[in-house]
């Protein structure tokens, strides 16, 4: 796209109309000489912000590492509905891929964490789309990681207010926050699964037909509040839907409209599409009757959990665990009920380090164990809405290996235990923390009662 020109009162990006760039400055948390973050708010993509670093000719000799703060401030506070970042074009090296968004109503308060957001390593541009207007005075983006190390930014320019949202202050933002579903699977009328739309990446993208139906099936049953599309990117705007329904069903059976005569606006931006009203789903239906350039398009469709659906998700997921020293109760509470469980056998502390048996308090957290007696391995598996994590063991050897599935990185990682599982009258005994760690818990030792807890 091209760049907006800095000073114009009335330009659009896609179609969006935005603040101007000479309405705001821009400092780094660091920045090389003569390339600092201004140049993201000069119109121009050519040049760019880049992270600090020395060199003797064209070798790299120290650089600063991640994170890298970029902190833009407003001459007087606007209600944004989001912006978007042109990464640098010539390079990959600084490109945000995982980032922090961070907002604040003043000079001098507090910001407030909008979210955590991913980039696709592209040159293509990064948009953030905020549930609500948001009176901002600062707005903070903190670059956690790129594929070098380096920070780099060739444009920023901020979305002005959107009148279909609600307009809240920066420190009201929880308040409208909706809450992105993990794991939702996308299928056309046929059945066949369309990975295209919830990959991640705003450079693929699917094409149906009018008419056409998207089926999306939820990981579990929950409040929804929204969706939202990303469009093609086309100039022309093609394949923008001009009239949808979505319907929404508890059982794959019955379904009840939630949404009719649904239009997205001529933009390209990622568009969030409030329901009504909040409603329960399992499945959801998007029947897309026309768009524009007689196609229908679209490059990521999310669904978005309502704040009530949220609480009850969190409060479904949430468990915790206490445990004692010397005592076979373990005190447990799982989506909001507490009961007790008793182990024949007690954890106790060897080398400043907890053990405890292997299968009673695991079975409680569902994880799945296996036991080779032959090499004495003891593997231990968890999965989730989130992926599977894999443990591997074996009797006093501290050698353990760590999978979680994902076959983009390393097939196992290699850790060295301090104190390695033991046999102990006839029984396998684990150290605690490790395994409850990698299994994603938090572990809490309280020297005073010598009770752990365990909570996720």
């Amino acid at each position: 796209m091209a760049a907006l020109s800095a000073g114009s009162e009335n330009t659009y990006l896609g179609n969006v109309k935005v603040v101007p760039q000479k309405n705001w400055t821009a400092v780094a948390s660091n920045a090389k000489e003569g390339q600092q973050l201004d140049r993201a708010l000069d119109g121009n993509k050519k040049s760019y912000w880049h992270s600090d670093y020395t060199n003797e000719g064209s070798t790299i000799t120290s650089k600063v590492d991640p994170p890298h703060d970029m902190l833009f401030t407003a001459k007087e506070a606007v209600a944004l509905s989001g912006f978007v970042m042109t990464p640098r074009q010539d390079s990959v090296g600084g490109r945000p891929t995982l980032y922090d968004v961070y907002v604040s109503g003043d000079d001098t308060g507090g910001f407030y964490h909008i979210g955590e957001f991913t980039g696709d390593k592209t040159e293509r541009d990064m948009y953030v789309a905020f549930h609500a207007n948001v009176i901002t005075k600062r707005l903070k983006v903190v670059i956690k990681e790129t594929p070098a190390g380096y920070g780099m930014m060739a444009e920023v320019n901020f979305f002005a207010a959107d009148e279909k949202l609600k307009t809240v202050e920066a420190s009201a933002y929880d308040s409208v926050r909706i809450h992105e579903i993990e794991n939702a699977v996308i299928e056309d009328a046929a059945g066949e699964q369309i990975k295209k739309l919830n990959d991640g990446i705003y450079t693929t993208n699917w094409t149906g037909k009018k008419g056409d139906t998207i089926k999306i099936t939820l990981p579990t049953e929950t409040e929804i509040a929204a969706i939202s599309v990303f469009p093609l990117r086309h100039y022309a705007f093609s394949g923008l839907w001009e009239d949808f329904d979505i319907a929404v069903s508890t059982d794959g059976e019955n379904y009840d409209l939630a949404l009719s005569g649904g239009k997205m606006e001529k933009a390209l931006r990622e568009q969030i599409i409030y329901l009504p009203a909040p409603a329960k789903a399992k499945y959801v239906e998007i029947t897309v009757y026309t768009g524009m350039g007689d196609s229908i398009s679209a490059s990521e469709i999310s669904v978005y959990r309502s704040k009530a659906g949220q609480e009850s998700f969190i409060k479904s997921e949430s468990e915790k665990y206490v445990l004692a020293i010397g005592k076979n109760e373990i005190l447990a509470e799982k989506a909001g009920e507490a009961y007790t469980v008793t182990s024949d056998v007690a954890p106790f502390i060897k080398s400043d380090i907890t053990f405890i048996p292997l299968r009673v308090l695991l079975e409680q957290m569902g994880a799945t164990i296996t036991w080779d007696g032959e090499k004495q391995e003891i593997g231990i598996t968890k999965e989730d809405g989130k992926g599977k994590i894999t443990i591997t063991m074996r009797i006093w050897d501290d050698r353990v290996y760590v999978s979680d599935g994902d076959p983009a990185k390393y097939d196992k990682v290699r850790y060295t235990l301090i104190a390695p599982p033991r046999i102990y009258d006839g029984r396998t005994f684990i150290p605690l923390r490790f395994v409850s760690e990698n299994l994603g818990y938090k572990v809490e030792w309280n020297g005073e009662t010598r009770e752990i807890t365990i909570t996720k």
